[in-house]
């Protein structure tokens, strides 16, 4: 058996793999639709149209929020 008795470093991929935060993402996601006079999603649709910060922007981008992204950045 490995262990690490002697490791000087030690990186965790911590999102959604120590911690599932799709749905404090989710609900952040849902407020800025609403914000922008967009219908909430189901988690269930929302879930395959998301992933990274480049498909965050793609998202909105797809339903016609214009922003400029420092702003939605500090929104979100």
């Amino acid at each position: 058996m490995s262990t690490l008795k002697h490791a000087k470093l030690l990186l965790i991929d911590w999102s959604e793999v120590i911690s599932d935060d799709r749905l404090p993402v989710y609900e952040a996601n849902s407020r800025m639709m609403e914000h922008h006079g967009l219908r909430r999603l189901p988690y269930g649709e929302w879930l395959p149209l998301t992933g990274s910060m480049d498909s965050f922007r793609k998202f909105f981008a797809d339903r016609g929020v214009e922003f400029d992204e420092k702003s939605l950045y500090e929104f979100y």
